[in-house]
């Protein structure tokens, strides 16, 4: 039986946590224009990388 590695999911709950946060960065004004807030977007980009290397 193979051995869990715990580091390896703790890498998938933040990937998972930042790629709900940029999600959640972007919403709708009443005119139907999308705002993103880029800060958040800048800091939680690499959650597709971590996916990726997963």
């Amino acid at each position: 039986m193979k051995k869990r590695l715990t580091y390896i999911d703790v890498i998938n709950v933040v990937a998972i946590y930042a790629v709900l946060m940029l999600h959640s960065s972007q919403y709708q004004l009443s005119n139907g224009s999308v705002v993103k807030n880029g800060i958040i977007q800048a800091i939680f980009i690499p959650a597709v990388s971590l996916f990726f290397m997963n």
